[in-house]
């Protein structure tokens, strides 16, 4: 770092001039005024470094003004300071210049007309600046691929100008919250690819969207004035992804005319829809579709099922969601649907259509009252979550066999008993039935889940036997049965030969651990934590 007095002197000028590798130059000043540095210097400057120069302010008081005799062409990038007033429309004279960051600049409230092109400039941040409006000249910016205005609050318009940036990549227009409305576009704009409205008052989007022709990814997170978005869209054919979360205005989704082949992400959380259009299927290339907190989302159209690359749907807490539609067609890549805390009371027959399911959770669907037998069929499910279905007080008797369940997790239901074909679980490395307080007996066919790694019985305050089993469970690592009424360990236990943790805390009619828990070789960790009846003489 180089004070400006100091190069001011010819002392300091014939120091730098054999500085020809020097690509940074920071300037630190007293003053806090850069006009203090005379700007002609840097022109005879930048030949001795061979045109690579990086102004960047580095003052923490910061320069007020740029001095209006910008004569150095060859500076690539400029940097300014938080206390910077003004721009000189002079920095169009800057024709190398490739990058201009004035982030921050609080106090800046106009960016200048400019007189000339700047085919150079790519990147352009005004972030947190008090910019109000952009110049007319705007499209003297040739060149520009990205465009930065973040937190900007007191922007108001867009100049329909913007349309004549054709190389513009990324507009990001995020947290301009007094920004209403988006231009109507008079040019086709085939480069721009992300275009960032997030946290803005918009109320529409122009008729004239689909000049977007590039647009890869929209997003319009939490503008929360958004009421309808034009069918337009649907022309967008590019588009990747569009997420519309938290847009609490929007009520409906258009009706597509056309066919959108490369939109894999849709993104409709806290919406206020209420259902889904009946051309939702024209959405042939969607892979993940999020309706989390869609809470008036009633129906599902069951033309869902023809959205045959859909990977992941998650349904979750859209409380007015009391059924899921039944399929009519296979669905071979859904892979993860998520429908917790919503109203269904029971999954439809045809749910075996689901063939490439991997993960189904209904967390919380407090009024489930049944699982079809037929969800043996999903020969491809790793994980199925039931926690507090709290209305499901069986699970359904096995047909076929389930190699490839690894979690099942039945925590707070009104189970009484396990089926006698659980053994179908060939594959089951984990069984969780927490707080299950009516499950008053466990299969002695449990021992035959031979790839269980973890069981959880806590607090099934009516389980007051755990069965003998008939062969050895090599792999169980992990046995929690805390706060059961359990009187006592069958003499069959040595047979977890693999147990590392066993877990008995609160066990208040258990009386004697039994011996054979010594030959627990592998047994790391035993908690008999708050026994009440267990005497130190009945240990062992």
């Amino acid at each position: 770092m180089i004070r400006c007095n100091i190069l001011r002197r010819p002392s300091g000028l014939v120091a730098l001039h054999g500085c020809r590798n020097l690509e940074t130059l920071l300037i630190s000043s007293r003053t806090g005024v850069v006009q203090s540095c005379n700007w002609p210097f840097y022109e005879s400057g930048v030949r001795v470094f061979h045109d690579k120069q990086l102004l960047r302010s580095n003052d923490e008081r910061g320069y007020e003004i740029l001095d209006h005799d910008l004569y150095s062409k060859s500076i690539t990038e400029l940097c300014c300071c938080t206390k910077l007033k003004t721009i000189p429309s002079s920095i169009g004279n800057l024709s190398k210049l490739i990058k201009l960051d004035l982030t921050n600049c609080e106090s800046l409230e106009t960016f200048p007309e400019l007189a000339m092109t700047m085919e150079n400039l790519e990147v352009l941040i005004l972030d947190k600046t008090a910019i109000k409006e952009l110049p007319s000249s705007l499209h003297h910016l040739v060149g520009l691929e990205e465009l930065s205005l973040r937190s900007c609050t007191k922007l108001k318009t867009i100049p329909s100008s913007i349309g004549n940036l054709s190389k513009l990549i990324k507009l990001d227009l995020t947290c301009c919250e007094s920004l209403e409305t988006f231009p109507e576009l008079e040019v086709i704009m085939e480069n721009l690819e992300v275009l960032i409205l997030e946290e803005t008052t918009i109320k529409e989007l122009p008729s004239s969207l689909h000049h977007l022709v590039g647009l890869e990814e929209l997003s319009l997170r939490s503008c929360t004035k958004l009421k309808n978005i034009p069918s337009s869209i649907g022309n967008l054919s590019k588009l990747i992804k569009l997420d519309l979360t938290d847009c609490e205005s929007l009520e409906t989704f258009p009706e597509l005319k056309v066919t959108m082949e490369n939109l894999e992400v849709l993104i409709l959380d806290k919406t206020a829809i209420k259902e889904l259009p009946s051309s939702f299927h024209h959405l042939a290339g969607l892979e993940e579709l999020n309706l989390r907190s869609c809470t008036k989302l009633k129906i599902i159209p069951s033309s869902i099922g023809n959205l045959s690359n859909l990977v992941k749907l998650d349904l979750s807490d859209c409380e007015s969601l009391e059924t899921f539609p039944e399929l009519e067609v296979t669905m071979e890549n859904l892979e993860v649907l998520i429908l917790d805390e919503t109203t269904i009371k029971e999954l439809t027959s045809s749910f075996h259509h689901l063939v490439g399911l991997e993960e189904l959770s209904l967390r919380n669907c407090t009024k489930l009252k049944t699982i079809p037998s037929s969800i043996g069929n999903l020969s491809k499910l790793i994980k199925l979550d039931l926690t507090n279905c709290e209305s499901l007080e069986t699970f359904p008797e096995l047909e076929v066999t389930m190699e490839n369940l690894e979690v099942l997790i039945l925590d707070k239901t009104t189970i009484k008993k396990i089926p006698s074909s659980f053994h179908h679980l060939a594959g089951l490395e984990e069984l969780s039935l927490r707080n299950c307080t009516k499950l008053e007996t466990i299969p002695s066919s449990i021992g035959n889940l031979s790839k269980l790694i973890k069981l959880d019985l806590s607090e099934c305050e009516s389980l007051e036997t755990f069965p003998e089993l008939e062969v050895t469970m090599e792999n169980l690592e992990v046995l929690i049965l805390d706060k059961i009424a359990i009187k006592e360990l069958p003499s069959s236990f040595h047979y977890f030969i693999g147990l590392e943790e066993l877990s008995l805390r609160s066990c208040s009619k258990l009386k004697t651990i039994p011996s054979c828990i010594g030959n627990l070789c592998s047994l790391s960790k035993l908690d008999v934590t708050n026994y009440e009846s267990l005497q130190s003489s009945n240990f062992f």
